[in-house]
């Protein structure tokens, strides 16, 4: 491909060249010819020497002229060649190969260089990312269905009484639910990740959300004896579909409890900001360190503190619910005690 792309680029330098030269002694023997019209008293030998000449002249010229235009092909093509290679060494699976932009020209072909640069690093994030949530997936799937199957080995290994055996089966109904649970987890996130959802957005009254968050989770916090401090800010309508936030505030608001000592409060609530609505929840645990403010968004991952089976993409799903509604999710106060989550949401347009 690239040789014939090299070829057609000759072709369309020399061609016209080549045409040039021609089309010019075309013109000039034609001059003479009615110059010497004009003038019949002149010899038209003497005439056309002259176009013998120019013919001459441009024989020489003509190849000269051809390699410079082979010169001219090879430093336009070299660039591409280079993309081509690179392209083609991503597309083997080496991710690690990026078009050198030292000593290019900045032009077209400069600019076109650093763009693929730049896609071929999203698509390497991209890859890296998903060996590694293969991988966490894996191994989330693999825990309970080995713990079911250790079970079971381990029952019918011997004779039990009827209270044993319910154990068991209350044990390995357990580990399924957790199954369950991830597999209902990462569903949803495929879909977010979709955008199919999209075609279903609503405007949802953001203060009417966070009561019923607080009404349906208040229940959750009540068993630990944590309250939920309210405050919304009336008339914030978003764009959107109020079960998916609904179910960030639910994932933000058990996060918190979590954390969040006993015989203590959570804030929960919404305001204005600029032309945004602004979520926040804010617990009263230990605070969460600035090493770890970005991988607490991360799928699969856990703080190293007991989980309680959770599966670790609570956090996941609810910063995929706020981008799918345009808006971003981020804890606002690393290092400090008492972490505060903030999704942060275009307001309607009235």
């Amino acid at each position: 491909m690239k040789t014939a792309l090299g070829k057609r680029t000759f072709s369309y330098i020399a061609i016209p060249i080549t045409s040039f030269v021609i089309l010019q002694l075309i013109i000039y023997a034609f001059i003479e010819y009615r110059g010497w019209k004009a003038h019949p008293e002149e010899p038209l030998s003497e005439e056309m020497e002259e176009v013998v000449e120019a013919l001459a002249l441009n024989v020489i010229l003509i190849p000269v002229m051809l390699v410079i235009a082979r010169w001219v092909t090879r430093r336009i093509m070299s660039p591409i060649s280079k993309m081509s290679e690179v392209a083609s060494q991503i597309a083997t699976g080496d991710f690690s190969g990026r078009i050198k932009t030292d000593g290019m020209k900045k032009d077209e072909l400069f600019s076109l260089a650093n763009v693929l640069n730049a896609a071929f690093d999203r698509y390497d994030a991209v890859v890296q990312r998903l060996q590694k949530f293969s991988g966490d997936v894996s191994h989330q799937l693999r825990m309970p269905i080995t713990a079911v199957r250790s079970i079971g080995e381990v029952v019918i290994s011997r004779e039990r009484n009827v209270a044993e055996y319910q154990q068991a089966i209350e044990t390995m109904l357990n580990e399924m639910d957790k199954l369950t649970n991830i597999v209902d987890q990462l569903l949803q996130m495929s879909r977010l990740e979709a955008g199919v959802l999209r075609g279903q957005f609503k405007p949802v009254d953001m203060g009417k959300a966070v009561l019923t968050a607080v009404q349906i989770y208040s229940v959750l916090c009540e068993d630990k004896d944590i309250k939920l401090d309210v405050k919304v800010e009336d008339g914030l309508v978003v764009k959107g579909i109020e079960s998916l936030i609904l179910e960030m505030m639910g994932n933000l608001i058990d996060n918190a409890s979590r954390y969040t000592p006993t015989s203590s409060s959570i804030m929960v609530g919404v305001f204005k900001r600029n032309t945004n609505a602004v979520l926040y929840v804010h617990d009263n645990g230990p605070g969460i360190k600035t090493s770890q403010a970005k991988m607490i968004f991360e799928r699969f991952y856990q703080s190293g503190r007991e989980n309680g089976g959770r599966t670790g993409l609570g956090l996941s799903i609810a910063l995929d619910i706020a981008v799918l509604h345009g808006g971003v999710l981020s804890l606002v106060n690393p290092d400090q005690k008492g972490a505060r989550f903030e999704c942060v949401i275009p307001l309607m347009k009235s």
